[in-house]
């Protein structure tokens, strides 16, 4: 499998100017519902594995997903990738998973996977585009030397001078404490047992359903389509979806789409909306509607 990403990182480059689709007679067709680009980190640090994640869920049961082309990887050293896919009533999940290192600090932009297929909708074919991703490799962190020390000031001092010192402060001051210490755990009032503490027990408030959390963001969106308002979107589907705050969205696709398609729909045309560059904005506000209306219907 590494040599398959390694020829991509090797063509990409010659072959960024093609942009219609391979031969419609050699393509699959498909619905497709989610693509998306994904990294397990957003600051990989030098020298330390990390992955990006192409997930694709289509509508259809097939034992395969052909045509979907990686983007350049040049910058990084690729050490593997897997496939998984997996279907479902719901259709079918692709997950493929590139482990990758960096070996230089820096900005990394990677860009958008591809796939070329029939749109099952309406019998064309055309290319679907993921996201993309921009990195911030750090470098790894150094342990700082500890700072070289001076001949010590005792040794300015009269040999009797520094044996006294010693006396005082490795005998005399820790028997004092010590004594100090012990007359006041005997003396010391006893301090009164504290009330018992009683807990109440309130009813648990019922939580909203899952399509009211988003009323208030899809309302805000209509209103006034943004990248801010598509962040609003975003949040409130991640929570409808139960995600944690460490779930990308390959995470919450992988497990959303095989039974609830929409949602997972709704999920990656909100991540695109938030974090997509200014050129595709206005596309991909009008896909979060798309993905809204269908949802919420």
């Amino acid at each position: 499998m590494t040599s398959r990403l390694l020829a991509v990182a090797l063509v990409a480059p010659a072959a960024a100017c093609l942009c219609a689709p391979a031969s419609a007679q050699a393509l699959q067709r498909l619905t497709v519902t989610s693509f998306a680009l994904s990294a397990d980190t957003a600051k990989p640090t030098t020298g330390v594995p990390f992955h990006v994640f192409v997930t694709l869920h289509v509508r259809e049961n097939v034992p395969s997903i052909q045509e979907i082309e990686l983007p350049s990887l040049a910058a990084l050293e690729v050490l593997g990738d897997e496939r998984k896919v997996a279907s479902s009533p719901g259709g079918t999940s692709y997950r493929e998973t590139i482990s990758l290192v960096a070996h230089a600090p820096g900005t990394i932009h990677i860009a958008p996977a591809t796939l070329d297929a029939i749109d099952a909708r309406d019998g064309k074919p055309k290319r679907y585009s993921t996201n993309d991703l921009t990195l911030e490799i750090t470098g790894a962190s150094e342990t700082s030397p500890a700072p070289a020390t001076g001949p010590s000031a005792l040794q300015d001092f009269d040999g009797a001078v520094v044996s006294l010192m010693i006396w005082i402060f490795g005998i005399v001051v820790p028997t004092v404490t010590a004594l100090v210490l012990v007359a006041w755990l005997v003396t010391r009032p006893r301090a009164a047992p504290p009330p018992p503490h009683v807990v109440a027990v309130s009813e648990p408030t019922p939580a909203p359903a899952p399509r009211d959390v988003l009323g208030d963001a899809r309302a805000a969106f209509d209103a006034a389509p943004s990248r801010a308002t598509a962040a609003r979107v975003r949040d409130a589907a991640r929570h409808v979806a139960g995600a944690a705050e460490k779930d990308t969205l390959a995470d919450l696709d992988w497990r959303v789409s095989p039974t609830q398609p929409r949602l997972a729909e709704l999920l990656t045309a909100a991540e695109r909306a938030t974090f997509t560059y200014d050129a595709d904005l206005a596309v991909a506000l009008d896909s979060l509607r798309i993905a809204l209306e269908r949802y919420t219907a």
